[in-house]
Formats: C-alpha cells, structure tokens, sequence
C-alpha cells in the first residue's frame, strides 16, 4: 500500500509540473508525448520536449535560483530549507528537464513537496517532513523564467 501511495503522489507532482509547463509559449511536443497518451484533465495541445526525474543534490544551487526568482524574497524557501526537502524528502522533489546540445539536460522547474502527519498546513508542518505522513504538502511549482 505504502508504495502505491508513492507511485500516486509522484504521479500528482508529474501532473503538478505538466499544468505548470502548459502555459509556456513555442512548446514542440504533444501532450500525448508526455503523458505518454493518457489525459490529464483534459488538457489538449503541445508541451515542449521535458524530461521529469528525482532532482540531485548537484542541482540545489538551480532549483535555489529558480526558487529565489519566482517568489518574493519573503515566500522564497531558502537553501537550507530547499536542502532539507532535497535530502529528507526526495522522492517528492522532481525536477523537469529540457534536453540541451551537452549531454546533460537543463533543469528549468522543478516541483517539491514534503509528508506531513498533521491535516491542517501549519508554519511547522511546512518546515519538517514526516516520512510516516499521509498528507503531500507542495511547497513550489516553478519554472525558470528564461522558458
């Protein structure tokens, strides 16, 4: 059950990542290519060519400058915070990717979240994550705002 539960909750911040990325302009792919053919609520139309995967502790100073640029200063997660949701929390922190001429693709948005045992959103619950939590809290939906 517990992994069925993971499976679930990854595939909502893919959904999460997908509506985030819908409103981009020039997108090349289908969204048959993403879902791979399955229907997100409807949404009909191109996408851009992006990859979603668990992001790395090599990539927190990207999702930091991502994160910084799409919040004001005061809703902003710090690196520190965004650290401890990459490291406690990663299953639930993916980051999507647009292939590049390197071989590694760019990251330009990413989505986290964190587990929490608490059923109301608290200052605390949004600070800590609980491995044991049934509630998917997500902090940040963002894309950088060169794409």
């Amino acid at each position: 059950a517990r992994r069925a539960k993971l499976a679930t909750q990854r595939q909502w911040l893919r959904i999460e990542i997908t509506l985030a990325l819908a409103a981009l302009p020039g997108c090349a792919a289908s969204h048959a290519e993403i879902t791979g053919g399955k229907s997100i609520l409807g949404m009909t139309g191109a996408l851009p060519r992006i990859s979603f995967r668990p992001v790395t502790l090599d990539e927190l100073d990207t999702a930091y400058r991502i994160e910084a640029a799409s919040y004001p200063s005061d809703e902003a997660a710090s690196r520190e915070k965004l650290h401890m949701r990459l490291t406690k929390a990663s299953d639930y922190f993916w980051g999507a990717y647009k292939p590049t001429d390197s071989e590694a693709p760019a990251m330009y948005g990413f989505v986290c979240g964190t587990l929490s045992s608490s059923e109301k959103l608290t200052e605390e619950s949004m600070s800590e994550h609980d491995p044991n939590g049934n509630t998917l809290c997500i902090h940040s939906v963002v894309i950088d705002a060169g794409y």
